[in-house]
């Protein structure tokens, strides 16, 4: 080519080529190998520098470069851009502006940058001593002979950054033979000829005859082949720190949707390729390559499921599954994600509504979706949702009956908080388990845990109201959500604003609804995302509208439930409630709350309580009879004290008649309107039978012995029968049995 420019006097060379883009996986011109996307502007460097040539009457080889904005469906060439109507005095311009190689290299971006450099590289290699000949490296000397070091090649494939952190080089081995296999060289073994033979021979039949000093120009030679292409290992499926989505199939970047690879690697618009998450033990999601273009209606899959299941809870489901989306910056501004919950008897569609929302994220029936309690720890369980960020985790099976840490450990997913363990080390350091997804616990026990209880979403479900002949249409309607929640993680930015305006609206229009500020923000998450989604201004009598008023009118329902329910699990009134049970045959004076323990006012206004003995028998009975501890004494008194009902100081007072000491009694307002149903329910006890009335007890003598036997007893499991010869045992044998049975 020189001598053909030098035959016309050509001073100046300017090289122009196609531009074209070849990392846009919606283009035909995609290249999944980020190295085989900058050849042009490679060769076109390569050639300008070998023009170059003063003695040769070349003074100027620059290239230029088409620019982007011309570009037609990804691609623009000279002949092109003149049929699209540029001008020749445009292209002129183009061909004046053009650059010299090495500015033009420094203005590519980071990625044709770095792979231009690595084949460039590569080029420089003809110089070393170590050479590759007929598939074997050879030693080249002046003088001498040429040795042969090796039966076989190393070819670079890719550089794996490990999710620990480390960094492993691949290569691919390749003997005369045409034995072909993938080894992973440690630095270790780049020092050490003995560990580089004994890898080579662990691998495959691959020999090397060199020494130290061969091996350490093969090492150079190998960091120069080393492909820039560097694929992480990632942890977890789901949205990472970055904003990409990965699942097993590929990942989601930037509105894109890139494939996973044959090497197993999905490679984006960088260098930078991602492993998804390999564990046998974890059901592998797969929903990128999901069909968007299916655009399903929210308000048919909401009524579809609801004449199915039976019931409008299935809006906040679908509220929450497609939620998951946008939890990250949920938890980021409100500091938690709610729990799903499906709870109900046995045959009632808990399953199969857990594996239809769990599918909508591509999540396969696995031995592990769901999750069986019963047989996990609680550590197993966080380092599970560790693995699915933004992503739902099905734990089935729930019971009360779980271990303490078990529960402990579900009440922490909401807030996304977990327990640390200490590890062996020097520097006091500790570890655990960053949780990252978002749990959907069912099973047909609810919780009684009143602080788990109150992060629950709940979807009721009951075999009764189930319409099998829509079961058809659901199952169709879940085939449908993958591509749903595609689209919406297409479009998650520009929905983020809309989801978070319709979730802070819900929680202003529910507060009135309830008492509990926790109980509104849990269910205006589910229903704020279910609207956004849904529309942003549903017309009166709209379909929209109807829906939307049908699942408020039902949330407004389950918050009256939920309220009362919260009531009777909270801590103080399940003081009350026992305090009733033990009351149960207050008619005796061997009732194990009495009149020592108890009593009314004068003018009837104030129900008096000795707390101290009182919590004593409480206690007692709710760590033998129920199997649960309660909270400390201390702070059970101290709820009651900052109860609103309760009056501030104490006074002494005397229960239990004359002859009974004088005790520090805390005082209830049975007039205040807060007063709960529970302490009117035992003061009504307390006047029917005049416990109230001095004098009572005097009539009813209780000698020493039945004292011992109130003061120092065991709560049994069945009902104790006692010899007929003595009827006080056998009342006080039957109380205990009555007290365990409620």
């Amino acid at each position: 080519l020189k001598e053909l420019l030098g035959q016309h006097r050509v001073r100046e060379v300017v090289i122009l080529f196609d531009n074209e883009v070849k990392n846009d996986p919606s283009l035909p011109s995609f290249k999944a190998d980020p190295l085989k996307r900058w050849d042009t502007d490679y060769y076109a460097i390569r050639m300008a520098q070998s023009l170059y040539s003063p003695e040769d009457n070349i003074d100027s080889a620059r290239i230029a470069r088409l620019p982007d904005d011309w570009r037609i469906n990804g691609k623009i060439d000279p002949d092109a851009a003149l049929a699209a109507g540029r001008t020749p005095g445009e292209l002129q311009k183009v061909v004046k502006e053009a650059t010299i190689p090495i500015q033009y290299k420094e203005e590519l971006p980071y990625e044709g940058r770095v792979v231009v450099g690595y084949k460039q590289a590569k080029d420089g290699l003809w110089r070393s001593q170590l050479k590759e000949e007929n598939g074997i490296y050879i030693w080249s000397s002046q003088n001498k002979p040429p040795e042969f070091l090796s039966n076989f090649l190393l070819l670079p494939t890719r550089q794996t950054r490990r999710a620990d952190g480390t960094l492993e080089r691949v290569f691919v081995a390749l003997n005369k033979q045409g034995e072909e296999s993938e080894i992973t060289i440690q630095p270790s073994e780049l020092v050490s000829v003995q560990k580089f033979k004994q890898n080579l021979l662990n691998t495959g039949n691959y020999h090397w005859s060199g020494n130290q000093k061969h091996l350490d120009v093969l090492a150079r030679r190998l960091f120069v082949l080393a492909s820039p292409k560097v694929a992480k290992e990632s942890d977890c499926f789901g949205r990472l720190d970055d904003g990409q989505w990965v699942f097993g199939d590929g990942i989601m970047s930037s509105g894109h949707r890139y494939p996973l690879g044959d090497d197993g690697v999905v490679w984006g618009q960088s260098l930078s390729g991602i492993i998804p998450l390999q564990d046998r033990l974890c059901p592998i999601p797969e929903l990128t390559m999901t069909d968007r273009e299916d655009r399903l209606d929210l308000c048919e899959a909401y009524s579809v499921w609801r004449d199915n299941i039976g019931t409008a809870a299935v809006g906040l489901g679908l509220g929450w599954i497609l939620g998951c989306v946008f939890s990250d910056d949920i938890f980021a501004e409100l500091g938690f994600y709610p729990i799903l919950g499906i709870f109900g008897e046995a045959k009632s569609g808990k399953t199969q509504l857990g594996r239809w929302l769990t599918s909508a994220w591509g999540l396969p029936v696995h031995s592990q979706n769901p999750l069986m309690l019963g047989g996990s720890t609680a550590k197993g369980l966080e380092r599970t949702l560790s693995k699915y960020a933004s992503m739902p985790v099905w734990a089935d099976e729930f019971r009360n009956s779980l271990r303490e840490k078990t529960i402990h450990s579900l009440r922490s997913i909401y807030d996304r908080s977990s327990g640390v363990m200490a590890q062996y080390s020097a520097d006091n350091r500790t570890t655990g388990s960053d949780i990252r997804g978002c749990l959907l616990l069912s099973g047909e026990e609810y919780p009684t845990d009143p602080a788990l209880l109150s992060r629950f979403v709940f979807i009721p479900m009951d075999r009764n109201r189930r319409n099998v002949s829509k079961y058809a249409d659901a199952r169709t309607i879940a085939a449908r959500l993958p591509a749903l929640v595609s689209n919406i993680i297409h479009r998650r930015d520009e929905l983020l604003p809309s989801v978070m305006q319709c979730i802070h609206e819900y929680a202003e229009r529910l507060r009135p609804k309830a008492n509990d500020e926790r109980l509104v923000w849990v269910y205006a998450v589910p229903l704020g995302v279910f609207t956004a989604l849904l529309t942003n201004n549903p017309q009166e009598g709209s379909r929209e509208a109807i829906v939307l008023r049908e699942l408020l009118a039902y949330v407004e329902r389950e918050f009256s439930r939920l309220i009362l329910e919260g009531q009777d699990d909270d801590h103080l009134l399940r003081f009350w409630n026992i305090l009733n049970v033990l009351t149960a045959r207050y008619n005796q004076n061997r009732s194990l709350i009495n009149r020592q323990h108890v009593g009314l006012s004068q003018d009837g206004g104030f129900l008096l309580i000795w707390f101290s003995g009182a919590f004593q028998e409480f206690s007692l009975f709710s760590r033998q009879v129920t199997g649960e501890t309660p909270f400390a004494e201390r702070t059970i008194r101290s709820y009651l004290t900052n109860a609103t009902y309760v009056p501030s100081g104490r006074a002494p007072r005397r229960l239990g008649g004359k002859g009974e000491p004088s005790r520090s009694c805390i005082r209830v307002d049975l007039t205040h309107p807060d007063c709960p149903q529970q302490v009117h329910e035992l003061a009504e006890k307390i006047s029917q039978e005049h416990w109230d009335q001095p004098g009572f007890m005097e009539s009813r003598v209780v000698d020493e012995d039945d004292h011992e036997r109130l003061h120092h007893r065991t709560y049994q499991y069945e009902k104790i029968e006692e010899p007929a010869s003595e009827p006080e045992e056998d009342e006080v044998a039957s109380q205990r049995g009555f007290f365990h049975n409620a």
